[in-house]
């Protein structure tokens, strides 16, 4: 379960120390639970075992919220990421096509508008020049979003770069397909949605 949460907090970019803020909403909505259970006892007269039951019942409420919040809000991230990766790539392959080097041209194609894509590629970059692998450093990129679209595409990089293909038409005819598959996606949930609404 903490590495579960772990994983979420890294793809939701919470900052703070992991382990720290885990210690804190568990306490946290104790705190709050038993705060609760004990005003509902004194304004109604409850007993031990119903304001026990009042305890627990606002403690899985409060942890699940907070759950909920890390998967919305990883969720979200992974979903605009997906939404500008075909831009990126596009640039990316431009500026290899334009003589630069992979690192610079990665560099080069994040762009403010891009959002958290941005952060992660400026992030792969400056490691790049500082000296780590340029393959290693796109991998780790996957392990900040959770988007098997992203990690697919990062990895499909990564084999061309060592099967010495052309770099820059890869990354083009990879945005290509995201797109075209995006456009496929969102027929389907038209569809599916005229039917369900056909139906009831």
């Amino acid at each position: 379960t903490r590495e579960k949460y772990h994983s979420l907090m890294e793809w939701s970019d919470v900052k703070i120390d992991h382990d720290k803020f885990i210690g804190f909403f568990l306490l946290f909505g104790a705190g709050i639970s038993a705060v609760f259970a004990f005003d509902f006892m004194v304004l109604l007269g409850l007993g031990l075992l119903h304001t026990a039951l009042i305890f627990l019942a606002m403690y899985i409420l409060l942890e699940a919220l907070v759950y909920l919040w890390l998967v919305l809000k990883s969720s979200s991230k992974a979903a605009f990421v997906e939404r500008v990766l075909p831009d990126s790539l596009m640039m990316m392959s431009m500026n290899i096509k334009a003589g630069m080097t992979t690192d610079r041209a990665l560099l080069e194609s994040a762009r403010p508008d891009f959002g958290p894509l941005e952060v992660e590629i400026r992030k792969a970059g400056k490691e790049i020049l500082a000296g780590k692998d340029v393959k290693t450093a796109l991998l780790d990129m996957t392990k900040k979003v959770k988007s098997k679209t992203f990690e697919q595409t990062i990895r499909l990089i990564v084999e061309g770069m060592e099967s010495g293909g052309e770099l820059a038409e890869l990354l083009q005819q990879t945005a290509e397909n995201i797109q075209s598959s995006r456009m496929t996606q969102n027929e389907v949930k038209a569809n599916v949605m005229m039917y369900a609404i056909f139906i009831f």
